[in-house]
């Protein structure tokens, strides 16, 4: 399994695949030729917290962990469904409105997270859902959002540890 820089362990299962998106996107983001070269990316960013102008000149991307649905796997186990946003912010930014900036963004993001759906063995599927941009005034203004969906598996009573493709990661 490839190494990653954040110790995920004993932590909840949703909040190991948050860090592992960040980890995953922090890594591709560094490099040069990457559209998503220089990119702030950050989770736990409070919703009152929109970007600032000098971090839109480079670029935001807020990673979101939203709703969870469970289905049984089987006797034991369940599925995790969960709603990730995707928040990019930029300079250039409209109401109503996708940018240039913004779709190379979303498509380096979609190339990115495609390239491996398992996020090194902890996920058993990603997939985008959507884009939106954004259409209410306010200090975030021009902000779109990526959605996917990302499923996982754990045990019925133990939300720590996730059944992986490559085994089980407490």
């Amino acid at each position: 399994m490839p190494s990653f820089p954040t110790d995920v362990t004993g932590l909840p299962a949703g909040r190991k695949v948050l860090l592992r998106l960040i980890d995953v996107l922090t890594a591709a983001a560094a490099a040069e030729d990457s559209p998503g070269h220089g990119l702030l990316i950050c989770c736990d960013r409070p919703f009152a917290q929109p970007f600032t102008p000098e971090e839109t000149e480079v670029g935001g991307l807020h990673v979101r962990m939203g709703t969870t649905n469970f289905t049984r796997w089987d006797q034991s186990h369940l599925i995790h469904a969960c709603e990730f946003a995707f928040d990019i912010a930029t300079a250039e930014g409209e109401l109503n409105s996708i940018n240039a900036r913004q779709a190379a963004i979303v498509a380096w993001l979609i190339g990115v997270l495609h390239a491996d759906i398992t996020l090194g063995g902890l996920t058993r599927d990603l997939a985008f859902t959507g884009v939106t941009p954004d259409e209410e005034q306010g200090a975030d203004a021009g902000l779109i959002m990526a959605l996917a969906q990302i499923q996982w598996i754990t045990p019925d009573a133990d939300f720590l540890t996730i059944i992986g493709p490559l085994g089980p990661i407490s």
